[in-house]
C-alpha cells in the first residue's frame, strides 16, 4: 500500500513540474492570462511567443509586463507588444521600460516594463519584442492579461 502512495506521489509531482513549465494560457470565463519566457543569446533582438489563438477569437490586453534581464553594460531600449500572423509581424503597442537596476549582482541588471494596453490578436499569436544596445544574452518572462472573445461578440 505505502509502495502504491508513493508511486502514484511520485507521477503526480512529475506531472506538475511538467505542466509548471508550460506557458499555457489561464481562462477562467472571459479572462484571460498567460506568462512566457525566453532566452536569447548573441542579438540585440528577443522575443517572447505566447500561445496562438483560434481564427474565431480575439485578445484585449489590458495588462503587460515583463521583466528582462541582461548583462550590466547593456541597456534595453525598446519593448513592443506585437502579433505574429502568417509570417509577419503586425501592429505594435510600445511597453515603456524602467530600470537598469542592478537586482541580480553587479554582473546583470534588470528592467521592468508596464505597460496597461489595448492590442487586438484576431486569431494571431501575440509576442513581445524587446532590443537592446548591443548583441548580447538576454532572459525575459513577460505576462499578458486581458479579455477574450468570440470576434462576433466584439
Amino acid at each position: 500500500m505505502l509502495k502504491t502512495v508513493l508511486a502514484f506521489a511520485a507521477g503526480a509531482t512529475a506531472l506538475l513540474a511538467a505542466s509548471a513549465a508550460s506557458a499555457a494560457p489561464q481562462i477562467a470565463g472571459s479572462l484571460y492570462q498567460e506568462s512566457s519566457s525566453a532566452t536569447c543569446s548573441g542579438s540585440t533582438v528577443c522575443q517572447v511567443l505566447f500561445t496562438k489563438l483560434a481564427p474565431d477569437m480575439a485578445l484585449r490586453t489590458e495588462q503587460v509586463e515583463c521583466r528582462i534581464t541582461v548583462p550590466s553594460t547593456v541597456d534595453v531600449y525598446s519593448v513592443g507588444l506585437n502579433s505574429f500572423t502568417q509570417g509577419a509581424i503586425g501592429g505594435r503597442t510600445f511597453i515603456p521600460v524602467v530600470g537598469g537596476k542592478s537586482l541580480g549582482g553587479p554582473t546583470q541588471k534588470t528592467f521592468v516594463g508596464q505597460v496597461d494596453s489595448a492590442a487586438f490578436f484576431a486569431g494571431s499569436q501575440p509576442l513581445v519584442t524587446m532590443y537592446t544596445s548591443v548583441a548580447t544574452n538576454v532572459s525575459a518572462t513577460c505576462t499578458i492579461a486581458g479579455t477574450r472573445k468570440y470576434i462576433s461578440q466584439w
